[in-house]
């Protein structure tokens, strides 16, 4: 099966350790492709993105995949950089990136607007209560395709609203099928212990702004890795797209500075 994978690469010295971004739900590599990965190419790293099976311009399909399939699509991605890196998950692809490390070492593990590894079942209670708005456009774009969306619901859902229009529809033009099993099985999650604990550095990031995942399953994310979250002001679910993503990449970056690959140092004349 022939997966996707966008790569970005530093025009000068590279720094040691490679990352992957995995994307989240009905998207694909491309959303890591537009600022992240351009970003961190510049500040040193050979920065990868995968698209998992059945998502953008991976093979396959989506609608009956598992967790265990997406987790295989990051080890294949993994194997085909050639060593460990440094996985970022944004939302569902943080989720997949908890499954993939209970069986694979990591330089280092960072989770965006993602869901606990007790699975996202409270969460989900409280989008049906507090927005069932979303959960309505959710529903229809699962079953009739983003066509059947009304577009600034899906902006309320993931943008902030100083995001341009032409944005928003270009980004939601890119969307397409995600899968209803794993949309059941993240609801009730037991990811069982992690042997990284304690040695692998973990980032854990939030949005303020986020109607996915509200702050309390930031934190409970946060406390289930022993870390404490960073929670980024005015950021919406989707950071890595929405105006002021430059915010959530620099706190990204000064993660990795401090604890997985500093920047080199210039050596005194």
């Amino acid at each position: 099966m022939k997966l996707e994978v966008i790569s970005r690469y530093p025009g000068g010295a590279r720094r040691p350790a490679p990352l992957l971004f995995v994307p989240g739900a009905f998207s694909g590599a491309w959303v890591w492709d537009e600022h992240f990965l351009p970003y961190f190419a510049r500040h040193g790293f050979a920065a990868h993105a995968v698209s998992l099976r059945g998502h953008a311009g991976s093979d396959g399909q989506a609608l009956l995949a598992t967790l265990r399939n997406y987790a295989d699509d990051v080890a294949a991605a993994v194997r085909w950089i050639g060593e460990p890196p440094v996985l970022i998950g944004h939302s569902l692809g943080g989720l997949v990136v908890q499954r993939y490390i209970r069986d694979h070492p990591a330089r280092g593990v960072a989770v965006l607007a993602s869901g606990p590894p007790h699975g996202m079942l409270a969460s989900g209670v409280a989008m049906a209560v507090h927005h069932p708005w979303l959960v309505q456009q959710l529903t229809m774009m699962q079953w009739f395709g983003r066509g059947a969306v009304v577009p600034s619901l899906i902006r309320r859902a993931l943008f902030s609203d100083s995001l341009p229009w032409p944005d928003v529809l270009q980004y939601l033009a890119r969307f397409g099928d995600e899968s209803i099993l794993v949309q059941l099985e993240i609801m009730a999650l037991a990811f069982g212990h992690w042997d990284g604990a304690g040695r692998t550095p973990v980032l854990v990031m939030g949005a303020a702004d986020d109607v996915f995942i509200p702050t309390w399953e930031v934190q409970a994310t946060g406390r289930a890795y022993g870390v404490e979250p960073v929670m980024l002001p005015d950021l919406a679910h989707a950071m890595m797209l929405d105006t002021g993503w430059e915010r959530a990449a620099d706190a990204l970056l000064g993660w990795l500075d401090d604890t997985v690959a500093p920047a080199a140092v210039p050596q005194a004349a």
